[in-house]
């Protein structure tokens, strides 16, 4: 859970440095894969299907 919410904020951070501050356009998308990464690992092994289970 803590991988999908640090991708999260990966990716809303590096979108928002985009629009607010001087981040390059390139290092942005670079942070934004990489946030995206982060999203889906949780996803792909099973974490969430795992925590849902629990509820």
């Amino acid at each position: 859970m803590i991988r999908l919410v640090t991708g999260f904020f990966t990716v809303w951070g590096s979108v928002g440095s985009t629009e607010m501050g001087d981040l390059s356009p390139m290092i942005a998308f670079l942070l934004g894969v990489v946030g995206l990464m982060l999203m889906t690992a949780p996803v792909l092994d099973g974490t969430i299907v795992r925590l849902s289970k629990k509820i």
